[in-house]
């Protein structure tokens, strides 16, 4: 099969351009595999009929939706249509993408969902920031739903985080029905804030696109501020929160090939 492999500041995405939308769990973790296949963190599947995707996690589970899907998909569809914009549907909503001169790609989706009942907390609280247990600590967090279930926690000690297994904790907290990722963020009054996030079919992953725009939204819901660059080794990503959510980042084409599965 046809294939492409994206980086988004060093978040992976296997593409496959097909008809079908559907792929078999079997499949999606063969082509994701470190091991057998080509390393990815997700593969998405772009309609050849329609600017329509699908997005699978590295396990083989549907996802609704996804950042670095969504950039992945804008670079194919720029090139496959001839267009620096491209308008495609992923989940329930509309992407918009302009890919620059640059090769910087800027997203516009809808703002993140902070209802009780789209995170899946166990009460109808209508405040969603709060303090949770995790393990032996307390920490504070904000819950949403971006492209599922997203918890942000700000913290200077990821170091700490680490160590005491907040995030896989707090990934099955009894707050969230069907489990959530975790961003840690840090550095939140610097130029650069920092991000390291955890999700639940891969672990570690570093920085998330996703991740990044959770963790802006967060901060845009306390108070703190709307906008926010991270820096990685492999580049840059800016996000925005106003009525909606602008996200700018490269992305860059690591492979295309054919693989047999």
């Amino acid at each position: 099969m046809e294939i492409y492999k994206y980086s988004v500041c060093g978040y992976t995405c296997a593409l496959l351009p097909s008809v079908k939308t559907i792929i078999p769990r079997e499949t999606v973790k063969a082509v994701c595999s470190r091991q057998s296949g080509i390393g990815a963190e997700m593969l998405i599947v772009c309609s050849l009929k329609c600017p329509l995707i699908t997005v699978y996690a590295s396990d083989g589970g549907r996802k609704k939706s996804d950042v670095a899907g969504a950039f992945a998909a804008a670079r194919y569809y720029s090139a496959a249509f001839g267009s620096d914009k491209i308008r495609f549907a992923m989940g329930d909503g509309i992407i918009s993408a302009e890919v620059k001169g640059s090769g910087e790609i800027s997203l516009t989706f809808p703002t993140a969902d902070f209802s009780p009942a789209s995170v899946g907390t166990i009460d109808r609280r209508e405040c969603v920031s709060r303090d949770t247990h995790c393990g032996s600590k307390c920490v504070k967090v904000t819950a949403m739903n971006m492209c599922g279930v997203r918890s942000v926690v700000i913290s200077d000690d990821a170091y700490g985080m680490i160590l005491y297994g907040i995030a896989e904790s707090l990934s099955e907290n009894q707050l969230f029905s069907h489990g959530t990722d975790v961003d840690i963020i840090s550095s939140v009054n610097s130029d650069y804030v920092k991000l390291l996030s955890y999700e639940r079919h891969a672990g570690y992953v570093g920085l998330s696109p996703t991740g990044a725009c959770a963790a802006v939204s967060a901060l845009d819901k306390l108070g703190l501020r709307n906008r926010a660059d991270f820096m990685t080794e492999h580049g840059k990503i800016s996000v925005a929160v106003s009525d909606k959510i602008i996200a700018t980042a490269n992305v860059k084409k690591v492979m295309h090939g054919n693989v047999f599965i």
